[in-house]
């Protein structure tokens, strides 16, 4: 017996991993329980699904003035898959901005996001995004290249993949994790 089944629901399909299309619906200013510069909960939706995700990252510096993207790339690379410029010169989120793309509405995809599966602590098997998102036009190379650096980061040990299993999958929310790629 399932806990779907004790609803007398049908669990729901999980979702395909690997390239999916996208709606990234919202983006907001998220608190995080690390010492970043640039935070953010993305709502999105995947296969009919809404989930949502969060991302974090530092930018590099010198003296105070900021000289890199750091482990924020991933941020920025989502602002301009989207085709907005969500960042102020000093590196503060453009709320002005991300409250003009909040509140547009978005029916079809306008992203492309690799799905795979994660493994948390608790031994609960957790639907991921890859932080690297691209455009809804992406070339197949950016695709590609994509895909090599989630491979890297799954052999360096920044992304932690599940092992294979059989039985359905629950689509679940992902939790908060730090983002410290080594670009």
């Amino acid at each position: 017996m399932s806990n779907y089944s004790a609803l007398g629901l049908k669990p729901t399909r999980p979702l395909d991993e690997g390239w999916q299309q996208a709606i990234i619906k919202k983006i907001e200013p998220s608190e995080s329980k690390f010492n970043n510069d640039i935070s953010v909960k993305i709502t999105y939706e995947v296969d009919g699904r809404e989930l949502s995700m969060f991302m974090h990252g530092k930018y590099r510096k010198e003296n105070g003035a900021i000289t890199g993207a750091g482990s924020a790339f991933a941020i920025l690379d989502l602002f301009d898959a989207l085709g907005i410029i969500g960042v102020k010169s000093d590196g503060s989120l453009d709320i002005e901005e991300l409250n003009k793309f909040n509140s547009t509405p978005k029916n079809k995809p306008n992203v492309w996001v690799y799905v795979y599966r994660t493994q948390g602590n608790d031994g609960r098997v957790y639907i991921r995004v890859y932080k690297r998102i691209a455009p809804i036009n992406a070339s197949k190379r950016l695709l590609v290249n994509i895909e090599k650096s989630f491979q890297r980061d799954i052999q360096s040990g920044f992304v932690k993949v599940a092992p294979d299993f059989t039985q359905d999958v629950p689509v679940e929310d992902d939790e908060e994790v730090e983002d410290e790629a080594p670009f």
